[in-house]
C-alpha cells in the first residue's frame, strides 16, 4: 500500500512539471517574430543610423556620423534565426556603406565590442573578406595600441579600474566587482550558440578564480596582524556600498535606498569576514583557543 501512495505521489507531483515545460518550437516562432518586429521598426524609421528610438520613431547616432551600430550587432542573430533573405540584404549594405574614413572621436570600449567584435564574428560565421578588412581598418595591434596609451593619443578605459592603495583594496574589488560581472555573465552560459557558450564558460571560471582570489586576500588579512586588518578594513568601508551597488536588488543611485539598509549590508559582510577569519585563525593557532 505504501508503494502506491508513492508512486502515485510521484505521478501528481510531476504533472505540474510537465505542465509548465515550454512549447520550444512555439517560443522560437515568436522570439524571431518580435526581433523581425524591431528590425522592421529600424528600417522603416532609423535605417542608415545606430538605433532606433521606437517611441519616437526617430533616429539616434552614438556620434557626428552614423556608424550603422544595429546592422552590425544584428546581422550573426539574423544567420543563427534563419532569417537568410534579411542576412543578406544586411549584409550586402554594411559591406556597401560601412565606412570609417571618419574624423570623429568615439568610445573605445563601446566601438570594440559592437562594432570591431560585430565584423570579426560576421566574418567567422561567413568568410566574407571584406568583413575582415573593415575591422582591420578600424582595429589596430596591440603594439600599436600600446603605443598610442603611452603617448596620450588613446585614452585608457576599463569599466573596473579602481585605484589600488593596498592588498586590502586588491582583496575588495576583486571579491565584490568580479563577484558582480559574473552575474551577467552566467546569464549567458544557456545561449543555444555553442561556440559562446564554451567561451563564457572560460570567462566563468576565470571570474570565479579572481572572486576566490579576491575572497582570499579579505579573510587572510582578517585574520592577519593589527596592521592587516586596519588595511582590509580601510579598504572595504569606503568600498563597501559602491561594490555592492553592482549586486544589490536596489540602485546605489536611488535617492530613497534607506541608509540602514546600507549598513545592514556592510555589518552584514563584516561579520561573515570575521566569521571566516576567526575560523582561518582557529586552523592556525588551535591552542589559542583551547
Amino acid at each position: 500500500m505504501k508503494i502506491i501512495r508513492v508512486s502515485l505521489l510521484c505521478i501528481v507531483t510531476s504533472l505540474p512539471i510537465c505542465a509548465q515545460q515550454p512549447n520550444r518550437v512555439k517560443l522560437a516562432h515568436e522570439v524571431k517574430a518580435e526581433f523581425l518586429h524591431a528590425w522592421n521598426g529600424y528600417k522603416k524609421y532609423a535605417r542608415g543610423h545606430d538605433d532606433l528610438k521606437p517611441l519616437s520613431k526617430t533616429y539616434h547616432d552614438w556620434y557626428a556620423e552614423p556608424l550603422l551600430m544595429t546592422p552590425v550587432d544584428a546581422l550573426d542573430t539574423m544567420m543563427l534565426m534563419g532569417l537568410k533573405d534579411e542576412f543578406a540584404t544586411t549584409h550586402h549594405y554594411v559591406v556597401d556603406h560601412l565606412s570609417f574614413d571618419k574624423d570623429i572621436s568615439v568610445q573605445n570600449f563601446e566601438v570594440t565590442i559592437r562594432l570591431l567584435g560585430g565584423l570579426l564574428t560576421n566574418y567567422q560565421l561567413t568568410g566574407d573578406k571584406r568583413l575582415l578588412d573593415l575591422a582591420e581598418d578600424l582595429g589596430k595591434s596591440r603594439a600599436q595600441m600600446m603605443e598610442d596609451l603611452l603617448a596620450g593619443r588613446t585614452k585608457f578605459h576599463n569599466v573596473f579600474h579602481y585605484p589600488t592603495y593596498s592588498w586590502g583594496d586588491v582583496g575588495v574589488i576583486a571579491w565584490l566587482v568580479d563577484a558582480a560581472a559574473i552575474l551577467s555573465q552566467k546569464a549567458l552560459l544557456g545561449t543555444s550558440y555553442a561556440p559562446y557558450a564554451r567561451t563564457m564558460q572560460r570567462i566563468c571560471w576565470e571570474e570565479s578564480f579572481h572572486i576566490k582570489h579576491g575572497y582570499d586576500i579579505v579573510v587572510t588579512l582578517a585574520a592577519g596582524t593589527d596592521a592587516q586588518r586596519a588595511m582590509m578594513q580601510d579598504a572595504l568601508v569606503p568600498r563597501a556600498w559602491g561594490e555592492t551597488g553592482y549586486i544589490s536588488p536596489l540602485a546605489p543611485k536611488q535617492p530613497h535606498f534607506p541608509a540602514k539598509a546600507k549598513r545592514i549590508i556592510y555589518l552584514f559582510m563584516a561579520f561573515w569576514i570575521n566569521l571566516k577569519a576567526y575560523i582561518l585563525d582557529a586552523k592556525r593557532n588551535p591552542l589559542r583557543y583551547l
